[in-house]
């Protein structure tokens, strides 16, 4: 969406058919991903376990990018608070 930045969102909210959503600054406007596949937060889920039983950088750092892809919700705050993220 030309000419917004994230700056002056102050939040984006979905209905629960919304799995996933992010959004950021993109060119001269605002950019933003919704996605409202079913098995999002058990994908997301799936890479904190993976980073749990083998905890290297990259498993971290993949578990994080698919937590973040998640919509805030009280799932995506458990994942976090797994990794001993707040």
């Amino acid at each position: 969406m030309s000419g917004l930045n994230k700056n002056s969102i102050k939040s984006i909210s979905s209905n629960d058919a919304v799995t996933g959503l992010t959004y950021g600054n993109f060119d001269k406007g605002i950019s933003v991903n919704i996605d409202c596949r079913t098995f999002t937060y058990e994908h997301a889920a799936q890479y904190v376990n993976r980073y749990l039983s083998k905890k290297t950088a990259a498993n971290l750092l993949d578990a994080k990018y698919h937590i973040n892809a998640l919509k805030d919700s009280q799932e995506k705050k458990s994942l976090l608070n797994t990794l001993g993220i707040d």
